[in-house]
């Protein structure tokens, strides 16, 4: 696959979708960490930005589909992918903020993903398998860290709810996905990691983004993301500010 196929194939599905009109631009990306995903994407009123890796390009047919399909649904559910900026930029709480945000348009991603194609594309099994070993790796980063940094302190604790949510968000984002297909195992291996508590609180974002999605308008759905976000992350009810 070279990048003017990359390019080619994005369009057709953006303009499927009822896309059309938007300029479209093809950013080479090279990851280093192993933890990051195959492409990502930022796009506003006038156009659309892919970014790719090699990983994308090497990526068999019906899996570069499944992604790419995944992209476009966030282009059809917000109409910008800049997160709103209602605290300072340079702050943790923007920080988190951002987290929580990103995360409710990865639900209404994989909501209209459902809605749209096939859940049982062959492309969509191959990514899970190296979801699931990214969200592995996730799942031991975090551990790794957090409980060297609290001395030992089991990751059942409340108080380290809140870093963790910062530290695993991409894991979140891969257990929507998990959701979605009906993959049982990372609920074993959560089991297995002592994890029980944290996916409970997964669980309990989760419902909260649904309650979210189906508001119609976008502006109420940022209005009441900013209203839930002090009670998700256990933060002090911020000032809301136009920044």
């Amino acid at each position: 696959m070279t990048a003017k196929e990359l390019e080619k194939q994005f369009l057709k599905l953006l303009q499927r979708a009822g896309q059309r009109g938007k300029r479209l631009e093809l950013v080479y990306t090279s990851r280093a960490d192993g933890l990051t995903a195959y492409a990502g994407l930022f796009h506003d009123d006038r156009s659309v930005r892919l970014y790719y890796t090699d990983e994308l390009l090497s990526a068999e047919s019906d899996e570069l589909q499944a992604m790419l399909k995944h992209e476009v649904c966030h282009v059809i559910t917000r109409p910008r992918s800049r997160v709103p900026r209602l605290c300072p930029e340079d702050t943790a709480e923007f920080k988190a903020w951002n987290q929580f945000y990103s995360l409710s348009s990865e639900y209404e991603a994989h909501q209209e993903f459902q809605k749209r194609f096939d859940l049982d594309i062959p492309g969509l099994r191959t990514l899970n398998q190296k979801l699931f070993e990214l969200g592995r790796k996730w799942i031991d980063r975090a551990l790794r860290n957090y409980l060297t940094l609290l001395g030992g302190s089991t990751i059942e604790d409340d108080e380290i709810l809140f870093p963790l949510f910062v530290e695993l968000f991409q894991f979140f984002e891969i257990l929507l996905t998990a959701d979605m297909t009906n993959d049982t195992r990372y609920m074993k291996l959560i089991e297995q990691e002592a994890l029980v508590k944290l996916y409970e609180y997964y669980r309990w974002i989760k419902d909260l983004l649904e309650t979210v999605s189906k508001k119609k308008d976008y502006r109420e759905k940022v209005d009441e993301l900013w209203r839930l976000f002090p009670i998700v992350h256990q933060l002090r009810v911020p000032q809301r500010q136009e920044f």
